[in-house]
């Protein structure tokens, strides 16, 4: 939050006028509080760049129909916001705004008096979950493209009211816009009560998260792809159906404002402690041993004169510890100091002091003059002022306190955390006085974030399935008939054989006959006991064999050995 070294040279009266001057001299502008020039030029280090259009698509509606960045800021009295890119006759940049509770998460409201552009829209289109809008700022062009008009829409039930915000020459209106530019667009000064030169309050915020989501629209309601966050590279036109954001590419942006006009003023209980070391011998008993500090997180010098720092009892008994002077001035940055008389033990002066001891299980609340609660510092289960979950008693005699976390500088209001989770357990702490060098509560400027899915990123809506086309089924391919393979002939045994025997038998006849044909020898006349020798046929194996070939060689043996000589 800062650092609060402080010796005590250095809490001289004197330089709570050198707070005034550093913060004043860093911020002086002729035409804001806050220092922006509403010139349509977005140059300004105030402004915070919440996205641009960087990776998304070209301008379906061609060249000068562009949202190419948005960006934003606020200080307690008004909201700023800024659209760099350009749009052309016959279309409408729409920012849609979720800045309180209720809301609508569709386009279902009521369409009376509405502007071109927000009077179009699908009643069937649904904005994205995150996003329950509750204005529509609505920017156009005049038929020349030489002068460009605001209306803020409220979304109702019946529809509007809206407000006409004025043109160019509005002292709370600029443009200066240009192709293809992310700091170069169109500014809007919202008010948030009736100051300077807007007459009444132009936008309620009582939430802690400003969500905010831009699309570019033709007068008749057909949307184009130029968004912030941007759609995909590849989109074209979004069209005019009844579209689901939650399941398209483009989602709302977070902003969370510095100083909401729901913490009353923005300025809060930064640290306190109920119980100290204390310093016996002094007789400062550590029960009473105690401080708070109050601190301005905002950009602007704050009257808080009049204004009660109240404490209670565990019972919900209150009390008024102090009542700040009139005409007391706490500079942008700077702290507030109150002490117990009869206690503290700290090294840094007071700004003022009371006597009455706050219980360590009670609560303290700081009250504006009218008596409002603008921030509890400290919750006892039984205290006047809590609510959520209260925090420990300090039941330890030493040196600590509760301290707003770095960059929580918001005072109450609906849907704050819960104080555990706002205020820190610190040791040692020495806080600071009206007279300390201003700091930055860690981040003077406010934070943004896109909504890219904190909880859960839900899937993209895929196109309606479409039918598969299955490759052609070729024919099937007819088997490769391959030539018959000639049989093998093989010899058969039993021809073989009938061959053979055939040859035999041939063979052995023919030579039978040639036997047969042939003189036998006779015997002589002188008769021997030697038998004549006749030629006889030596059968062969062929003869063997035959059939006919035994038949005859029988017969002629026979008739061989008939004649013979025994």
């Amino acid at each position: 939050m800062r650092r609060r070294t402080l010796p005590a040279l250095l809490v001289a009266p004197g330089l709570l006028l050198a707070c005034l001057i550093l913060f004043n001299a860093v911020r002086a502008a002729p035409t804001a509080p806050l220092g922006i020039t509403l010139d349509g030029n977005l140059t300004e280090p105030e402004w915070t760049v919440l996205a641009t259009s960087a990776g998304g698509p070209a301008p379906n509606f061609g060249v000068g129909h562009e949202i190419n960045a948005l960006t934003i800021a606020n200080d307690e009295t008004s909201l700023y916001i800024g659209v760099a890119g350009d749009v052309q006759p016959g279309y409408r940049i729409v920012v849609l705004i979720d800045a309180r509770a209720g809301g609508y998460t569709n386009a279902g409201f009521g369409r009376t008096s509405a502007p071109p552009g927000v009077a179009g829209l699908n009643a069937g289109l649904r904005f994205d979950p995150d996003l329950s809008a509750d204005y529509a700022l609505v920017i156009g062009s005049n038929a020349g493209h030489t002068d460009f008009t605001w209306d803020l829409y409220t979304l109702s039930a019946a529809g509007g009211p809206n407000v006409y915000l004025g043109d160019t020459s509005s002292p709370n209106l600029g443009a200066a816009p240009a192709s293809a530019a992310t700091t170069q667009g169109f500014e809007t000064r919202l008010s948030f009560a009736a100051v300077d030169s807007i007459p009444a309050t132009d936008i309620v915020i009582n939430q802690s998260t400003v969500k905010l989501f831009a699309m570019y629209v033709r007068d008749d309601g057909y949307l184009g792809n130029q968004f912030i966050s941007h759609a995909d590279a590849s989109d074209g036109a979004y069209g005019s159906g009844a579209l689901d954001f939650e399941w398209l590419t483009p989602d709302p942006v977070d902003y969370f404002p510095v100083a909401p006009p729901g913490s009353a003023t923005g300025v809060v209980i930064s640290e306190f402690r109920t119980r100290g070391p204390g310093d016996p011998g002094a007789s400062r008993p550590a029960a009473t041993d105690e401080f708070i500090e109050l601190y301005n997180p905002t950009h602007s010098s704050v009257n808080i004169g009049g204004w009660k720092v109240n404490a209670s009892t565990s019972a919900g008994v209150v009390s008024t510890l102090s009542t700040i002077p009139s005409g007391t001035s706490l500079a942008p940055g700077c702290h507030y100091l109150l002490t117990n008389v009869n206690g503290y033990t700290g090294v840094v002066p007071p700004d003022r002091t009371y006597t009455t001891a706050v219980a360590d299980n009670g609560g303290i609340g700081l009250l504006l003059a009218d008596g409002t609660i603008n921030g509890p510092g400290r919750h006892g289960a039984g205290s006047f002022y809590k609510e959520g979950t209260t925090l420990a008693a300090l039941s330890f005699n030493q040196d600590q306190s509760y301290e707003r976390r770095p960059g929580d500088c918001r005072g109450r209001r609906p849907g704050h955390q819960r104080q555990q989770r706002r205020f820190l357990l610190s040791n040692p702490r020495r806080p600071a006085a009206i007279g300390a060098p201003a700091s930055s509560c860690n981040q003077m400027r406010p934070v943004a974030t896109r909504t890219r899915r904190q909880q859960i990123r839900r899937p993209r809506r895929l196109p309606a399935r479409q039918r598969i086309r299955r490759p052609r089924r070729l024919p099937a391919r007819p088997p490769r008939r391959l030539p018959a393979r000639p049989p093998i002939r093989r010899p058969r045994r039993q021809h073989q054989r009938i061959r053979a025997a055939t040859y035999f038998y041939q063979h052995a006849h023919a030579t039978y006959q040639h036997a047969r044909n042939t003189p036998t020898a006779t015997a002589t006349s002188t008769p021997t006991n030697t038998p004549t020798a006749t030629a006889t046929s030596t059968p062969t194996n062929a003869d063997r064999d035959g059939y006919g070939v035994h038949q005859h060689a029988d017969r002629d043996a026979a008739s061989t050995s008939t004649n013979a000589p025994f």
